[in-house]
């Protein structure tokens, strides 16, 4: 279309401009190809066939889709990985060694990715504590980091899971320097249960694991394997302090709208007041059953309460993902505060029963 003398593209061809302009790119490339044995100097060609593979068609990816479409800014990336390779497979095998290098590029693009998502992170969690200070609520990290990631790749899913490596990040190594805090209306739920013991028993198994795995297997004669057993499990050792430092700080919360269950880095779940249609205790007799809707969102053991609501909601999980529940059973350490506050801030609404056996 024409608008005051300029050619105006339609943003839904944005996607079919880029496709047809790559496609021309790479059959010139192909074409420059062929001069390459017949050229005065194939080094300085074979450069500029992979400098327009590779940086040509990422400037019109950004300025169409990213820009015209709004696509996320991270989305260049595998871009950029699929170019190299459309560079290495058009080219001969005897121009190939200006890839040597290009695995390099990995290490300063991931660094800088994480310094952005913690640069935005830090600021939005410092106004996300403004915020919240109001009430005397601690902020939620987690919650601060996926506002960052998102704001930056544009993806729900993609973001949830890169603010949950974050977050195990943030626990394991960075939550140590704060006292624990706790909001006027936050329960924590882990001491009734003993949890603390229980992680602790958990490392030692997870140590003595790390070191009798790793020299059994070498002593097999396979190195490469029982290396990355290691690292599997030092990686599975930092989540359990990460998780079990969150667990210490990420507490369940009820406020004017909402019970908010938090139970470490495993689930998040916002219970809105208006939908809970019952808050039962759970006896110490009765035995804990697995049932299809039903979420026993504790640390450990069998809940203290069991939280019916009247229709479903999504849950988070593990690196973002979700599943819808109509019912919780959560534990609370300071039960008879929880019930106190509930009831006053449901206007008394909701008032503790026994569950029947």
């Amino acid at each position: 279309m024409f608008s005051k003398g300029t050619i105006t593209i339609p943003k839904s061809y944005s996607p079919l401009l880029f496709l047809l302009a790559t496609v021309c790119i790479y059959l010139f490339a192909g074409y420059a190809v062929d001069y390459l044995s017949s050229s005065p100097n194939p080094g300085l060609l074979a450069i500029a066939i992979a400098a327009d593979l590779i940086i040509t068609v990422a400037i019109l990816y950004y300025v169409l889709l990213i820009r015209g479409r709004g696509w996320p800014v991270l989305s260049i990336v595998p871009l950029c990985f699929l170019s190299i390779l459309g560079a290495k497979w058009l080219l001969p095998s005897e121009h190939l060694a200006i890839f040597d290098y290009s695995h390099f590029i990995l290490i300063p693009l991931e660094l800088a990715i994480i310094g952005i998502v913690g640069f935005k992170a830090y600021g939005l969690v410092r106004r996300y504590k403004k915020d919240r200070n109001q009430v005397g609520t601690p902020p939620d990290i987690l919650v601060g980091l996926q506002q960052a990631a998102f704001e930056i790749t544009g993806s729900k899913g993609f973001a949830k899971a890169v603010a949950f490596e974050l977050a195990i990040f943030y626990y394991t190594f960075l939550s140590w320097a704060k006292p624990l805090s706790q909001s006027t209306n936050g329960f924590t739920y882990h001491k009734k249960v003993g949890y603390t013991p229980i992680f602790m028993a958990l490392m030692c198994m997870a140590l003595i694991e790390l070191v009798v795995v790793h020299v059994v297997v070498w002593a097999l004669g396979a190195e490469l394997v029982a290396w990355i057993l290691t690292g599997i499990s030092i990686y599975g050792i930092l989540w359990l302090i990460g998780d079990y430092r969150a667990v210490l700080r990420r507490h369940i919360e009820v406020n004017e709208n909402e019970l908010v269950i938090r139970v470490g880095l495993r689930y998040t779940a916002v219970l809105p007041l208006n939908q809970i249609q019952y808050i039962r205790k759970w006896p110490t007799k009765k035995p804990f059953e697995k049932r299809p809707g039903f979420m026993n969102a504790v640390v450990f053991g069998k809940p203290h309460y069991e939280i019916q609501l009247s229709r479903p909601i999504k849950v988070q999980r593990l690196y973002g993902m979700e599943k819808e529940i109509h019912s919780f059973g959560i534990c609370i350490d300071d039960r008879e505060r929880f019930e106190a506050i509930l009831h006053e801030l449901s206007h008394g609404r909701l008032n503790v029963s026994t569950l029947s056996k």
